[in-house]
């Protein structure tokens, strides 16, 4: 009896003694080991008591706390394998979508809106539209601003035309007033005819019977001036200047010889005395040729030469501008002048001279002025013509403006 206390008393010493957590296993329990030169160590019974009752509550707690975790992540997963299950079964229960049939019904809502605004759209636009009545009356309306179009239409292409017929009658009148200057400054018959013909033209486009009197004068103008006898008035006018260059070749009298030519009359020998010698010197220097069929003419020097040609050039110019003013007393004249110097300085029994002088008769025999009738009663016939045609505008345009408001009021 007094043994087994004894052994049992290690045990109990022995378990809380350790205080590392190798003591807490099965084989530490299972496996005391005695100490047999230790002393047993006796401790009182409630603290012997008080250490397992702790160690116990302690485990306990962290196998719940475990227990408690292991219980919630095992929740955790069944959970999200329940979600996948289901969105799985609903995945595989829904219908598959075709992709063209979607985009046929988005079109489809796309035109339907459209239409849904178009219908509005018209809506507002029949909202807006005028009565019967406003359009009856905008047709009125319509119809009178059409006809005073019209009318104006028809006044302004009148009124062009009219201008354009005014533009031309005025050009006529100018033409007539050219002719007439022509044969006043100029004397120049066909150039008046020409533009007094092209004034008849003008009258003859307007077809206007108005215009017979008018008509009728030029008709007798322009066969008065073709009646006249043709005068080349630019003709003679070249030819007279060709005259006067040609003058400036013509060759003077000798003034002296050639001693090479011709020798002295008086030739003197080396034995002749001193006199005969001079004597012989002076006649190569003097001439004397008496004649008693021939007038004595001057001889001309350089100088002279020039102041004679000088005067025959004027004389021809004065020639030729009485050829473009008609005056055919003054050409006369200028060409005797001419004719006079010539036969004076130069010598006639020279082919050149003669000439010339036949040259100067012939120009004289060509007339260089008619008689020019007066186109004064055409112009003043074309001038009437003209006022009686703007009185009669004058008169019409009244008449015009009154008619118009009826054609209106025919439209309405």
């Amino acid at each position: 009896m007094s043994d087994k206390p004894e052994q049992q008393q290690p045990e109990a010493t022995d378990g809380p003694a350790t205080d590392s957590p190798a003591t807490d296993s099965p084989a530490a329990a299972s496996t005391p080991v005695a100490d047999p030169s230790a002393k047993p160590e006796v401790k009182p019974a409630a603290a012997s008591a008080a250490q397992p009752a702790s160690a116990k509550s302690g485990g306990s707690g962290v196998a719940v706390l475990a227990l408690l975790v292991a219980l919630a992540g095992a929740g955790a997963g069944g959970w999200s394998a329940w979600q996948e299950l289901q969105r799985q079964r609903t995945q595989a229960d829904a219908p598959k979508v075709d992709p063209a049939l979607v985009a046929a019904e988005q079109g489809l809502q796309q035109q339907q809106q459209a239409l849904s605004e178009l219908e509005s759209k018209l809506l507002q636009a029949v909202e807006q539209m005028p009565s019967a009545a406003g359009l009856s009356e905008q047709k009125a309306a319509l119809a009178e601003v059409q006809a005073s179009q019209q009318q104006f239409d028809q006044r302004l292409a009148t009124l062009l035309d009219r201008s354009r017929q005014d533009w031309r009658l005025a050009e006529g009148e100018h033409l007539v007033r050219l002719a007439s200057l022509r044969l006043a400054s100029l004397r120049d018959a066909q150039g008046a005819q020409a533009l007094l013909i092209a004034a008849d033209d003008i009258l003859r486009e307007q077809d206007d019977p108005a215009a017979y009197a008018a008509r009728e004068q030029l008709a007798k103008s322009v066969e008065a001036l073709r009646m006249l006898p043709k005068i080349d008035r630019t003709g003679l006018f070249l030819q007279l200047s060709a005259l006067r260059d040609h003058v400036f070749s013509l060759k003077p009298l000798p003034s002296d010889y050639d001693a090479e030519a011709e020798p002295p009359l008086l030739s003197a020998r080396e034995g002749d005395p001193e006199w005969k010698q001079w004597l012989s010197k002076l006649s190569a220097y003097v001439r004397i040729d008496v004649a008693a069929e021939e007038s004595i003419r001057p001889l001309l020097a350089g100088e002279s030469l020039e102041q004679v040609q000088l005067a025959l050039s004027l004389t021809l110019q004065q020639a030729q501008w009485s050829v473009f003013n008609g005056d055919p007393k003054v050409y006369q004249d200028a060409l005797k002048q001419a004719e006079q110097i010539v036969a004076r300085y130069f010598p006639l029994e020279h082919g050149e001279v003669r000439n010339v002088q036949e040259r100067f008769k012939e120009l004289a025999a060509q007339p260089v002025d008619v008689p020019l009738p007066s186109i004064a009663d055409t112009l003043v016939a074309y001038q009437l013509y003209l006022a009686q045609r703007e009185r009669k505008d004058l008169l019409l345009t009244p008449v015009e403006a009154a008619a118009a408001p009826a054609a209106s009021g025919e439209a309405e």
